[in-house]
């Protein structure tokens, strides 16, 4: 077993791999046409973030029935849009000296998610499907739900999603009938936004959306390649998908994050495998 002193170096060569496969991505042709398309959307706050996951928690792409417009697709018909708040300014007229300001003001706007759209289809990178189904898979699958501080349900899926963290029920769903690496990895991932993206978590406050996507599966990848279970060909592409620029910035700010909760999580895991005891899953 891999011990302390050289879990750390480790685990931050593994994170220095993770901006190097981002890198080799987003100097591609397809990168460009995605970071033209990323510019039109709206990063939102946490608030907003909160807001969207309330109300669907496998929510990944929102925008305005008048954005999807421009962008070629059509909001379906009998779609259920999602709330958030969203700001404006009024014009009003001060009492003492008559002049007139302008206020910053909130108002309730609806947006939908790309899977309540249908149209032109959007740029998007390739990712590559995690295959397989071995005995080391499935012993890792255990393990990770009994590590998950929440608990965790296998659920029907139909949007396309894989998985996703109820931040209000407080639960991990997880897909099913999807393959167990996959399984092990978006287990890997929604346990990170269990984790460190909580509501009542204030560090997360200042997070965008891409800066948790960013984290999480950063984490996955790091955690999962740790102990074997190589994640790159999906995990490269889905972090430069969120990266929304031409540089790896806002990895290396995610950085720190990534690699304190991937040795917190493989800390956990490695006590676990050591142990005689047969670890407890933490199902729904």
């Amino acid at each position: 077993m891999t011990t302390t002193t050289t879990k750390e170096p480790k685990v931050k060569a593994l994170f220095e791999q993770l901006k190097e496969g981002v890198a080799n991505i987003i100097s591609s042709d397809d990168w460009k046409k995605i970071l033209i398309l990323q510019t039109k959307f709206h990063n939102y706050s946490f608030r907003n973030i909160m807001l969207i996951r309330m109300q669907r928690p496998t929510a990944k792409r929102v925008a305005s029935y008048g954005l999807w417009k421009t962008l070629g697709r059509q909001v379906v018909r009998g779609a259920q849009s999602i709330k958030i708040i969203a700001p404006h300014t009024v014009k009003l007229e001060d009492k003492e000296t008559g002049e007139e300001k302008e206020v910053l003001s909130f108002h309730q706007a609806s947006v939908f998610d790309v899977t309540d759209t249908e149209g032109e289809e959007l740029p998007r990178l390739n990712y590559d499907e995690l295959a397989g189904d071995t005995k080391q898979l499935r012993q890792f699958y255990e393990l990770a739900m009994s590590i998950s501080p929440v608990p965790v349900k296998e659920k029907t899926i139909k949007d396309g999603s894989e998985g996703y963290y109820h931040t209000v029920e407080d639960y991990i769903a997880i897909k099913r009938g999807i393959g167990v690496h996959k399984k092990c990895k978006t287990l890997i991932h929604e346990i990170v936004h269990a984790t460190l993206h909580r509501r009542d978590n204030k560090d997360a406050q200042a997070l965008t959306a891409s800066d948790m996507e960013i984290q999480a599966e950063g984490a996955a990848f790091v955690v999962l390649t740790y102990f074997g279970l190589d994640t790159s060909k999906y995990s490269f592409s889905y972090v430069a998908g969120w990266n929304s620029s031409n540089d790896i910035e806002r990895i290396e700010r995610a950085g720190d994050a990534i690699q304190k909760v991937s040795k917190k999580l493989i800390d956990q895991l490695e006590a676990l495998m050591k142990s005689e005891e047969k670890p407890k899953a933490n199902i729904a």
